[in-house]
């Protein structure tokens, strides 16, 4: 029996998705948190608001723990006998055997996840149904998911349709079917879909669900009645192939009609061919003719410039050609609608000849011709035009029926281009381009086949004056420009809505929710979009489980329309962290979807420099919020190896290449990030702080855009009874200062606090505050992360908030948010944290390097303060420097038109 993969709080699953390392790859504005943090309800609640990057504990969406249905494990904590050499020798048993069963239980999840990516559903966060119509919010790109296995086929009908798209100036690109992840990912960045003659196969039928929860129009195209079972039944033609092949044929006729109906729309190539269609159940469905193409006209110009060289040299055999021409032995019932009035024509003249292209076969009525009869085997398009061009007569007998009334006039095509006149029988789409006589010949007996030959054979006058008239018809009603016109344009009428378009790129975007910067982008992203006329998009990343690697899944948060690109585990902080080639292709096709105005850069570490590259190479103005030092820093946070602050205010990168892993590519890191920096349109930091560290790095243009914060539900509170409660959200990590912590308040004694810890691993099953961590502290409580539904309890649940970070952040969100419901906060001087401090008045700031006296005497002066305030009086300290997310939203948008508008006026 498998083992099965779930969900777990504790018990003897260790979380196997946590990276202890210090550096967050979340952005350093001041908070991680590790989930959706907004207005989903009914969903899972992930952890936030608790680990402060960097050096947090890395929080991702799930815990596993594999469990055998059929057995259950339990360890106890027992205490070995003293020096017993049979204990120890059991425990290493046991160990072994604990070793044993996890390698077997982490080979039987990478089974499970191999499952999974292959066919399994996509996490219910990721697999919602976009809201918004694919074409109101992308540009306008055209998908052909196709049968391939049809030259002729791939011709007309998607070839010559990406040509027809690209003529009014929308770009289309073709997948074959079996490409089932190449069409998924196609998929996710087009406006319209077309599924050219593909079965109801589970594959096709799950791109055209795909479809629908994109919001992506789909047409089911077909240029023959394929997905009408009686009338491939009734078929002679058909009829010849063999039992085998007509069940077949009939089967999948209704696997067609199945994926025909599961599409919005259909696509004909002809009016009797859409008739069957509306017969079958679609109504609504429109006609696209099999046209001349940009191939087919280059072809038959260099053909009529040979011929007329060859005129002018006078060479003529005397013969005249009567050509046929046949893909397949299909066609052998056709052609003999048109033999024995041929057999007549040759006995009438000597000079005729007949010739047979491809493996139609000869009928009786033929044979004794032998000497008249012209075999050559079928061949490449550019060829046969040229074999057709040496005739001087085309036919194209057709037998009567439903099947062949909905073919196309692909014969009579092909011929006239050349010149030659043509011969027909006057099935639905030859009577509707012929005038009989004047562009062409109808015949639909004996009689009336041997005349029309005939008389071409006789007169070779008539035959160029048919030939002309039949290449200015269709010239005239199948140029590429006019079907392009008139029959391809209407299916992409309407557009996009007009608005700034804006594409956010961020490492983490929701539903996973991580990092300060991730949470900026979040809500600014949701304001400006719902508020002030922006049409945000995202480029982010998401797990494999969602994506393949470097593949890509739009999916909507906030209304937002989100493209996440699939990036492995741990890549983020790997060597693509920085550079991520396999990442270009993905954002290059984001790019054409979206064509923004502007791409705005948050976090890109995972993504990678190249995509800020890609912007300058083609001219897309781009804006970079520098949330963290990862421009200038090859750490992101300005933290040497031992997990300490370095100081530097200018970089030095001799002091940096003995800090990095990789000291050889230190420059080259440098000179680029330093360029794109250099070329950015909009340079914007969350704090004056951070402004001027980069400009003191030779960047002096940086604009603030102040972080905002979540506006508290209550403007006030009131001195509530029972102990002090001091807060501290930034985990068990000495970046953030908890070992300050810890050893003030193992030694405040009977100080009448009580210190609140916020584990956000506690929403993940497990706590990163264990026994070792809070021993000694006499007072202490550990809650999980708050959520943006619970931030204002936690925060009135507390009366002083401690933010000892050891390195100086380019923000602090969680101080921005104490203050704002009138918690007292002492927070190290450390950069941007304590701008929005006013000391004695709504905080204390206390020295960057303390060694945990000053902490010491502001916690006891704070417990003071607050006990001093009546029980019931209202408490509130200076709140006004804070701004919320409304008014960075507004900034920032006009900020970003500005840049938009700065790049016009260059441009002009």
């Amino acid at each position: 029996m498998e083992p099965s993969v779930e969900m777990v709080r504790g018990g003897i699953a260790a979380p196997t998705n946590v990276d202890r390392r210090a550096g967050v790859t979340g952005g350093g504005d001041g908070r991680s948190r590790g989930g959706n943090d907004r207005r989903h309800a009914g969903r899972r609640e992930p952890p936030a608001g608790g680990v402060d990057a960097p050096g947090g504990e890395r929080m991702h969406e799930r815990q596993l723990r594999i469990a055998r249905p059929d057995a259950t494990v339990e360890v106890a904590r027992i205490e070995p006998p003293a020096a017993d050499p049979r204990w120890r020798q059991t425990v290493q048993d046991a160990c072994g055997s604990v070793r044993g069963a996890l390698r077997a239980a982490e080979r039987a999840v990478r089974r499970l996840r191999k499952r999974r990516k292959a066919a399994g559903p996509l996490p219910e966060e990721y697999g919602f149904g976009v809201e918004r119509p694919a074409p109101r919010s992308l540009t306008p790109r055209v998908l052909i998911v196709a049968e391939a296995s049809i030259p002729q086929c791939l011709k007309y009908r998607v070839v010559q349709r990406q040509e027809a798209f690209r003529r009014i100036g929308v770009d289309c690109t073709w997948r074959p079917w079996a490409d089932r992840e190449g069409c998924r990912a196609a998929l996710q960045t087009h406006s319209h879909a077309i599924f050219y003659r593909v079965p109801a196969q589970d594959s096709v039928l799950g791109l055209i669900a795909e479809a629908r929860r994109l919001r992506v129009p789909t047409w089911w195209e077909a240029d023959d009645l394929i997905f009408d079972e009686a009338v491939i039944r009734s078929n002679r033609a058909i009829g010849r192939l063999g039992r085998q092949t007509i069940e077949s044929l009939a089967v999948g006729a209704g696997l067609y009609r199945r994926a025909m109906l599961a599409c919005d729309a259909a696509i004909a190539s002809t009016p009797g061919l859409a008739e069957a269609m509306r017969r079958a159940g679609m109504d609504d469905v429109c006609v696209i003719a099999n046209g001349l193409d940009e191939q087919t006209l280059a072809a038959a110009a260099a053909i009529t410039a040979r011929a007329a060289e060859a005129d002018e040299y006078g060479v003529d055999d005397g013969l005249v050609r009567i050509v046929y021409g046949s893909g397949t032995n299909a066609h052998d019932v056709d052609f003999e609608e048109a033999a024995p009035a041929i057999a007549r024509v040759l006995d009438r003249f000597s000079r005729a000849r007949l010739r047979l292209v491809g493996p139609v076969g000869v009928p009786a009525s033929l044979r004794r011709h032998g000497d008249q009869l012209e075999r050559l085997p079928a061949t490449g398009f550019e060829d046969y035009l040229a074999v057709l061009a040496a005739g001087d007569i085309s036919i194209a007998p057709l037998e009567g029926g439903e099947f062949n009334d909905a073919k196309s006039a692909i014969k009579y095509l092909e011929a006239s281009i050349l010149g030659l006149p043509s011969v027909c029988s006057p099935r639905a789409a030859f009577a509707a381009a012929i005038v009989d006589g004047v562009n062409g010949l109808l015949c639909d007996d004996d009689r009336t086949w041997e005349e029309a030959i005939a008389s071409l054979v006789a007169e070779p006058a008539l035959r160029r004056r048919i030939g002309a008239a039949a290449r200015e018809t269709v010239i005239r009603d199948s140029s590429p420009a006019r079907i392009a016109r008139r029959q391809v344009a209407p299916l992409i009428a309407g557009g996009r809505d007009e608005a700034t378009r804006v594409l956010s790129v961020n490492v983490f975007y929701g539903p996973r929710t991580f990092g300060g910067a991730t949470i900026v982008a979040e809500n600014v992203n949701r304001l400006m979009h719902d508020q002030h006329g922006v049409d945000l998009y995202v480029f982010t990343t998401v797990p494999t489980a969602v994506s393949p690697p470097h593949t890509l899944h739009r999916y909507e948060f906030d209304g937002i329309g989100v493209f996440g690109m699939g990036l492995p585990e741990g890549a983020h902080d790997g060597p693509d962290g920085f550079d991520n080639p396999a990442a270009v292709s993905c954002f290059n096709e984001v790019l054409d979807a979206v064509e923004p105005d502007v791409v705005h850069f948050h976090c890109v570490q995972g993504i990678g420099i190249g995509a800020v590259e890609t912007c300058r190479a083609r001219g897309v103005p781009y804006a970079i919020t520098l949330h963290d030092a990862w421009w200038l820093c090859g750490r992101q946070f300005m933290v040497d190896r031992q997990g300490r602050y370095c100081h530097q205010r200018r970089i030095d990168e001799q002091v940096c290449a003995s800090c990095v892993d990789n000291a050889r590519t230190l420059l080259g890191r440098s000179r680029r990030t330093r360029e794109a920096l250099a070329a950015a349109d909009l340079l914007m930091a969350p704090s004056r702080f951070f402004a001027d560290f980069h400009a003191a790095n030779g960047f002096p243009g940086v604009l603030v855009n102040k972080n905002g914060i979540a506006p508290p539900l209550a403007r006030s509170r009131v001195r509530r009874d029972g102990r002090v409660r001091v807060g501290y959200v930034g985990g068990n990590t000495p970046i953030k200062g908890f070992h300050l912590v810890k050893k003030v308040f193992a030694g405040l004694g009977d100080l009448p606090a009580t210190l609140v810890l916020v584990d956000n691993t506690l929403n993940l099953g497990f706590s990163s505050f264990g026994a070792d961590a809070i021993g000694g502290i006499p007072d202490v409580e550990v809650v999980p992360a708050y959520t943006h539904r619970t931030i204002d309890d936690f925060f009135a649940g507390i009366d002083v908030l401690l933010f000892p970070t050891q390195w100086k952040e380019s923000f602090g969100l969680t101080v921005r948010e104490a203050i704002a419901r009138h918690v007292w906060v002492i927070a190290t001087d450390a950069g941007g944290v304590v701008e929005d401090i006013l000391p004695g008045r709504n905080g204390t700031v206390i020295p960057f390097e303390d060694d945990g006296t000053a902490l010491r005497a502001a916690i006891i002066d704070a417990v003071g303060m607050i006990g001093r305030i009546a029980l019931g009086s209202p408490v509130t300290f200076e709140a006004d420097g804070i701004r919320f997310w409304d008014e960075q939203a507004a900034e920032l948008a006009g900020m970003l038109r500005g840049c938009t508008r700065a790049l016009s006026r260059r441009a002009a």
